[in-house]
């Protein structure tokens, strides 16, 4: 016998088409046998089938219903977040508008208290200054009164006691007491 050699090396080499009719084959004989065996439900396989895909379907409603509420509730979530960015942004033009205020009402309160401070100074240079002329003789204060300036005067005497601004009064010009009373009586 002799053996040709050509026809072992074909024999052995597998060609591409036949591989894939090999594999296609078998994949149909997969689907013809599990085509009969739906059809003929064995192993009770129909039944179970119909109740893996209700099933399935079943579970796939719920998740749509469960996607929809999260939707929802994102939805919701993304509105009352932009109201409260909105009223944040209010809130934070508010503060900054009472931060002014404040400020502007802090530095008025600092120029009252320093004014303050003044006028309780002067008051108080006030009161030394009718106590020594009330300290004086009438006629002696009278005199000095009547070179100083008018307003000067009338505020002294106003913080004098009564019976010694009138005293100091009787000493003066009638008319430089008159006019000082009449300045008196003004504030």
């Amino acid at each position: 016998m002799s053996k040709k050699p050509g026809k072992k090396k074909e024999n052995k080499k597998a060609t591409p088409l036949k591989a894939v009719i090999r594999i296609s084959v078998f994949y149909l004989i997969l689907v013809i046998i599990g085509a009969a065996l739906l059809y003929f439900n064995m192993f009770n396989l129909r039944v179970k089938t119909i109740t893996v895909l209700e099933h399935g379907r079943n579970e796939y409603n719920i998740l749509l219903i469960k996607e929809k509420s999260i939707n929802e509730e994102e939805t919701k979530l993304n509105d009352e977040k932009a109201k409260f960015e909105k009223e944040k942004a209010e809130n934070d033009k508010q503060k900054q508008s009472l931060d002014s205020q404040k400020s502007e009402l802090d530095a008025k309160n600092t120029e009252l208290d320093n004014k303050e401070a003044q006028i309780n100074e002067k008051t108080a240079d006030m009161q030394k200054l009718v106590k020594i002329y009330e300290s004086m003789e009438a006629g002696q204060a009278a005199k000095i009164l009547e070179a100083m300036d008018k307003n000067q005067v009338t505020l002294i005497l106003s913080n004098m006691n009564q019976a010694k601004s009138s005293a100091i009064l009787a000493e003066m010009d009638p008319s430089t007491a008159s006019a000082l009373l009449s300045s008196m009586i003004k504030q």
